[in-house]
């Protein structure tokens, strides 16, 4: 249901209807975004950095490791999109393509193989070309697919594609999201604060049991900010604090009824798709490239270890798994889902930068060569995995028919 850049159709004030398509708008304002970025940080990279980098100083700032305009998008305006992922998680459960076991497990056990695929090959290609330890650490960065930006691409092609095969990659590119802060969040939390760490769990059952019988909106809003606060200061991901959240707050019975859910994933939406993944994607995919940007051994590793992982390793990793769940009998894929259809898709989930620059953030931040490096791969691959996918897609084989889950046998 949700995805940044939905548009919505309300019926009357207590009935909305959920659409199947995600629209482009949000792509548009992704590479929007990207491109300004660029352009800025290599005609003036001074003032690109003096913007990024500036200051900002609020009251918690004193008590957060949040001190910079991309600290502060990173780590607290990203907890409003992870509420709107945590919200869809909750809807897709009870109405959506998670509330069937057989349907819900294939895109989660996909979400899975895709990051074991991208990390198992990113530490491959590391080791093989001679990387140091230190590199072998940025495993995570490839994993976590951008639910945004393979969206847009599905919503390009329009009806050359089944609409199974979106609901299929917007179930599947939110388990690996939330897969992925999760693991972010252990890996970077290095020093947790007792007390704080108590009270975050505190507030996480207190939301539990507002759900019961709290309806509106507001308190859960003041919650996931109270949240956010003391796991930012207990040291664990703040970001989480929007998935606990949205994944807690109650949703209708009745899918066409507006829920607290569904009453607060609209401005959400609208928030995370407008406002706060083009102000990430700004901040974070400016590069300068000069004579030393592709300079020294360990950059060029970084570099060709995401390009591999993001277009060899989580292809084969999502397409490997979906098709053992199948042979299993753990899974289905429904007819109308081409082996074609899966392997595209399989390609567009490499596309993205969201959470692999948050992860880059985490292990290289101390180290600018290495974050410009991630960059750059994950610049790469996602051009790469967005043309061979949007092709892939496009053409089809002549005389072919849908064939779902017989072939992948």
């Amino acid at each position: 249901m949700w995805c940044p850049g939905n548009t919505w159709t309300v019926h009357s004030s207590e009935e909305l209807q959920s659409p199947e398509v995600p629209s482009s708008f949000t792509g548009v304002l992704l590479v929007g975004s990207l491109v300004v970025a660029m352009v800025w940080a290599n005609l003036s990279p001074s003032t690109y950095l003096a913007v990024v980098h500036h200051h900002l100083e609020f009251p918690v700032s004193t008590i957060t490791p949040l001190h910079t305009v991309q600290e502060w998008i990173n780590n607290g305006l990203m907890a409003i999109f992870f509420l709107g992922v945590g919200l869809e998680i909750g809807f897709e459960r009870r109405h959506g393509s998670l509330q069937h076991r057989d349907a819900a497990l294939l895109p989660i056990i996909a979400a899975l193989g895709g990051m074991a695929g991208a990390a198992i090959s990113f530490t491959a290609t590391v080791g093989v070309l001679g990387g140091s330890s230190h590199l072998l650490g940025g495993w995570g960065i490839p994993m976590a697919t951008d639910i945004a930006f393979a969206l847009a691409a599905l919503q390009v092609l329009g009806a050359r594609i089944p609409s199974e095969l979106r609901a299929f990659v917007l179930a599947l590119a939110v388990a690996d999201d939330i897969f992925a802060v999760i693991v972010l969040g252990i890996t970077a939390s290095s020093t947790i604060t007792i007390t704080a760490a108590a009270v975050s769990l505190g507030l996480v059952g207190v939301i539990a049991l507002l759900r019961r019988s709290v309806k509106a909106r507001w308190p859960y809003v003041l919650m996931t900010a109270a949240l956010w606060l003391t796991m930012a200061i207990a040291g664990i991901e703040p970001i989480l604090a929007g998935v606990l959240c949205g994944v807690l707050v109650p949703t209708a019975d009745d899918p066409r009824l507006l829920a607290t859910a569904e009453r607060l994933e609209v401005p959400t939406a609208a928030l995370a798709s407008a406002v706060v993944l083009p102000l990430f994607v700004f901040a974070n995919t400016g590069v300068t490239f000069t004579s030393s940007t592709f300079a020294g051994h360990r950059v060029a590793v970084v570099v060709v270890a995401i390009v591999v992982a993001r277009t060899i390793g989580k292809v084969i990793g999502i397409t490997a798994a979906v098709a053992l769940t199948v042979r299993l009998g753990l899974g289905r894929l429904l007819p109308s889902i081409h082996r074609r259809h899966l392997i595209g898709a399989a390609i567009l989930c490499g596309v993205g930068f969201t959470v692999p620059l948050l992860f880059a953030d985490v292990q290289f931040g101390t180290d600018p060569g290495l974050v410009t490096a991630t960059k750059v791969g994950l610049l790469i691959g996602s051009l790469i995995d967005l043309a061979v996918g949007v092709v892939i897609l496009t053409i089809r084989p002549r005389g072919a028919s849908p064939a779902g889950v017989a072939n992948l046998h």
